[in-house]
């Protein structure tokens, strides 16, 4: 069965620290661009040590592996400027929320182009790379906002946001191109702030549904009443506690009047919250909801006076099916990274266009959507 190729458990993609040997007899006018037209090789980076891995896993993780050779067998380049890496990796590690990790398994495969790089007169091979990542299970954000908070009186702890539902702020939303849903992010939207590189994600899912849903003004203004209130009744109830030290520490009383004030802000923002709910209609309310409206302001639209407003997204319920088994992939994402690329220090490392030029030839994401989109179960 075909679904079956795909049985791998929990493991993530990370990359490898890669080998710094210097490439021998080349050192003589070392330059990082001198380099880009040096071969490059092949290599594995899969975890081939199978020793006390069960039958089942073993024949996962070669059956994942052949999803590696099927894009190494159709590459129509041999690397040149740096190597190419490729291999499948296994981390128990989920920062999903527990509704989708609890239902479906975590895991990718990889392939990576390490650029070369002159240091001290010699070709090293550079830390960070271009590559490309398949992800099964998982989308290219992240769901780490919560509206949860915890009630002092009631002694409650902070809760993980992977133990519930959270929401993610979205200031673009992936968009169909060519047929199939994509999402691009560059340097300023991710944590890569210096490398000045490309993120373009491709989201497969099952047809007619998505697995995420933009939150409306309704639900968002609610739940975050409700976050309010609560936090109102945290403030009132430190005031009584301070309140209580007071004679003899009153220096504390600094600490009522800043509560006071956040008690006083927070209820207005119930108030405005709870006038929004008068005055606005249904169709009012079913509108996209946009950051920044928690405190009980309400944008007609996404157009602000010099940006645009951020969505707030949360997980479909309803996408995944809790019936399959929970290694079958319910949503692909296949991520190519490229651009320029700059380490920690500052140093600009040559980032060779023939890696992208080579996969937007053989249309990789293309050629890895018609592979993978038969495998989404429904």
């Amino acid at each position: 069965m075909i679904m079956n190729l795909f049985s791998f458990k929990n493991f993530h993609f990370a990359l490898v620290g890669v080998l710094f040997s210097p490439i021998m007899g080349y050192s003589q006018n070392c330059t990082d661009e001198s380099v880009t037209s040096l071969p490059g090789k092949w290599y594995s980076t899969s975890n081939n040590n199978l020793k006390g891995i069960s039958p089942v896993k073993i024949k996962e993780k070669m059956l994942m592996d052949e999803t590696i050779e099927l894009v190494r067998k159709n590459f129509p380049w041999k690397p040149i400027g740096g190597d190419i890496r490729i291999g499948s990796f296994l981390v128990d590690n989920d920062n999903r929320p527990f509704s989708i990790s609890k239902t479906c398994d975590k895991y990718y495969s990889s392939i990576a182009y390490n650029h070369f790089f002159c240091s001290a007169g010699k070709v090293n091979h550079e830390e960070t790379s271009d590559y490309i990542i398949t992800t099964f299970n998982d989308l290219p954000f992240e769901f780490d906002q919560s509206f949860y908070v915890p009630q002092r009186k009631l002694n409650e702890g902070d809760m993980d946001n992977r133990t519930m539902d959270g929401y993610a702020i979205m200031a673009w939303l992936p968009a169909m191109k060519n047929g199939y849903l994509e999402y691009i992010k560059n340097s300023q939207d991710s944590t890569d702030e210096v490398s000045g590189s490309i993120y373009r994600y491709r989201i497969l899912t099952k047809p007619g549904i998505l697995p995420y849903l933009i939150m409306d003004k309704k639900e968002y203004y609610e739940k975050w009443r409700k976050k309010h209130l609560i936090e109102i009744e945290n403030s009132k109830w430190d005031k009584e506690r301070i309140s209580k030290e007071l004679a003899e520490k009153p220096y504390l009383k600094a600490l009522i009047d800043d509560a006071d004030k956040y008690i006083s802000t927070l209820q207005a923002a119930v108030d405005k919250i709870d006038n929004i709910f008068k005055t606005k209609s249904a169709e009012d309310l079913a509108r996209p909801a946009y950051l920044f409206e928690e405190y009980g302001d309400y944008f007609e639209g996404r157009q602000a006076s010099n940006y645009l407003r951020s969505f707030i997204i949360k997980p479909n319920p309803t996408y995944y099916n809790k019936q399959l088994p929970k290694n079958s992939p319910q949503v692909i994402t296949i991520l190519l990274k490229y651009g320029m690329g700059i380490d920690e220090n500052g140093v600009k490392h040559y980032s060779d266009e023939n890696f992208y030029n080579a996969l937007d030839k053989m249309k990789i994401l293309d050629f890895l959507s018609e592979k993978l989109q038969p495998l989404i179960g429904h």
